[in-house]
């Protein structure tokens, strides 16, 4: 087996073929790091050029897949790292392999970032958000060790997602005053506006995704530009994907609806029997009734009623309050730094971003709480929605408000 490290944008038709039947077969799905979604994302991010994949082939079969991008200076730490976050919003990073040769791949695409190493480019891998205990995780940790390199785990933290039920009551593991709380918001919302909110399935209406990009911008995510029409590109790389996916029948648009009015939407990505659910956004003149909560127990009944889904994961970043009360189970995600040589100079840039880790934690909640507070201008504080995941320009996602998110949502 062979590694080989290929442009994004110079992708043949071949490897493009070979990298979808890798991600069809793959040990664990993520949809995020298949051509579906990392083309586009080459294509039209404005750091597209900067993203290359690094593959495990043999015979045409390429057994491994973990993208990449060379950076000089990561979240405000100047060292020459290589990072497997390859596009603004991280969600997974769980890299493809082959469920019969996965401890080989992972080691051949370690190999080939290790012979790409130079004085001032990729000299510390950074593998970020892997699915802790999972086979890639295991992979990744024997390859290392094999090469006697050190493995630091710099974070993991708990996302919260939902396991299919035999009864399919997916409120009911909710408390008793949440229960109580969610029955109240579908009373006013049919008194508001007419009629009972209705999921509505829009994945073969193309419009869907315009009235998402413009439901998304209508919105406090613009304050903060974690809108996609914020940032140049965003939007066209949102279109491509969602159309390559809508393709291959594995994008869904739900919508919650009453009286003529979209309240809520969401796209989830289907990856064998996982649901990614990686875009959510709502009207906040209707936040009040918290439609999103809604939309998200509404989208949990129809991906794993009505399908061969086993779990939704919520694609989301560490401290989601409002998540972790709305999903019952867990995955436990983890990241690492991993020196690719030996060189002690790598080791003291690693301990020296460890050391730092802690003020840069405070900087970024800090800001993290004046963009939440720009944010809350604009909604209410009982909308229940989840922001974005930390952008990949080293900047910070409004972060969750434990106080206002203490509850699935406040009386008005």
């Amino acid at each position: 087996m062979n590694g080989r490290m290929v442009h994004v944008r110079s992708l043949s038709p071949d490897d493009e073929a070979a990298w979808t039947a890798l991600a069809a077969r793959a040990a664990e799905p993520n949809p995020l790091y298949e051509p579906n979604c990392l083309v586009p994302a080459a294509r039209h991010q404005t750091f597209g050029d900067e993203i290359h994949v690094v593959f495990a082939e043999e015979n045409g079969r390429i057994y491994g897949c973990m993208p990449i991008r060379q950076l000089h200076r990561w979240r405000s730490f100047p060292y020459p790292f290589v990072v497997t976050q390859v596009r603004r919003m991280i969600y997974c990073g769980t890299p493809l392999v082959d469920p019969e040769r996965s401890d080989e791949a992972v080691a051949v695409m370690l190999d080939a970032l290790r012979a790409d190493r130079r004085l001032t480019r990729g000299r510390v891998l950074v593998v970020q958000e892997l699915t802790q205990g999972g086979p890639v995780d295991a992979a990744v940790t024997a390859a290392v060790a094999g090469r006697h390199l050190p493995l630091v785990r710099y974070e993991s933290w708990e996302r919260g997602i939902v396991n299919r039920r035999d009864d399919g009551n997916y409120e009911g593991q909710q408390s008793r005053r949440d229960r109580k709380e969610l029955a109240r918001c579908r009373r006013r919302l049919t008194d508001a506006l007419g009629t009972e909110p209705q999921l509505v399935d829009r994945s073969a209406d193309p419009a869907a995704i315009e009235e998402f990009i413009a439901l998304e911008a209508a919105g406090y995510k613009s304050e903060t530009d974690v809108a996609v029409a914020t940032v140049p590109g965003e939007s066209a790389y949102l279109r491509e994907m969602c159309a390559r996916f809508a393709a291959d029948g594995r994008l869904r648009v739900f919508c919650l609806e009453a009286g003529g009015q979209t309240l809520a939407m969401q796209l989830v990505l289907t990856a064998g029997v996982g649901r990614f659910a990686v875009k959510v956004s709502y009207d906040e003149q209707f936040a009040k009734y918290a439609p999103g909560v809604l939309l998200h127990f509404a989208v949990m009944e129809a991906c794993l009623g009505a399908d061969d889904a086993e779990w939704i994961d919520t694609c989301s970043s560490p401290r989601f309050e409002v998540l972790l009360r709305i999903y019952p189970d867990r995955r436990r995600i983890t990241s690492y730094f991993v020196p690719l040589g030996r060189n002690p100079i790598d080791r003291l840039a690693v301990k020296g971003f460890m050391a730092l880790q802690p003020l840069h934690k405070k900087l970024h909640d800090q800001l993290s709480r004046r963009q939440a507070v720009a944010g809350a201008r604009h909604r209410h504080p009982s909308s229940g929605m989840p922001e974005e995941p930390e952008p990949i320009d080293g900047g910070a996602a409004p972060a969750t408000s434990d106080r206002r998110m203490a509850t699935v949502s406040r009386r008005a």
